[in-house]
């Protein structure tokens, strides 16, 4: 594929999927300097997501993530909700967010880092919707409702 950014909740979401299939106590996530979090708890995301979809707003919304570009308003929160939507969309179907994957890889390289990277987040929505029959509110409560369905609310 080009070397060019893909959509940075996208990019995170797939590799925090990845990666937390391997068992550690370490995260590998930024936290911001307005975020408390307790360094004892930081790897316990199924609990952070269920308990942040549980509150109207809590949430980041899909819109808001696919329009994110500068890591450094990336946190905590970010990582941790890229993650579960990522593993929500994997659960409906890892073939059509594979196919997501190549739609957005296959795009040609123009040289230009920052308007490709911007191109690439205008076509979030429409691969979601084509490929999942969802608009940004609709994924933004399919997800919420499916963690609160899946997820447990304690993971020992």
């Amino acid at each position: 594929g080009y070397n060019y950014p893909l959509p940075i909740w996208f990019s995170t979401g797939v590799a925090h999927y990845y990666s937390r299939k391997v068992q550690t106590r370490f995260v590998n996530a930024r936290v911001k300097d307005d975020e408390s979090i307790d360094p004892n708890s930081q790897n316990k995301w199924v609990e952070k997501v269920y308990k942040r979809c549980k509150h109207e707003g809590a949430t980041k919304t899909f819109d808001a993530m696919s329009q994110q570009s500068d890591w450094q308003d990336f946190g905590f929160h970010d990582h941790t909700q890229s993650w579960s939507r990522i593993d929500y969309l994997m659960d409906r179907d890892p073939a059509k967010v594979g196919l997501m994957i190549e739609k957005l890889k296959s795009v040609a390289g123009t040289g230009d880092w920052e308007g490709q990277g911007a191109q690439l987040r205008r076509m979030m929505p429409k691969l979601i919707f084509d490929l999942f029959d969802m608009d940004g509110a609709t994924f933004d409560e399919n997800w919420r409702q499916w963690v609160l369905k899946t997820y447990p609310k304690r993971k020992d």
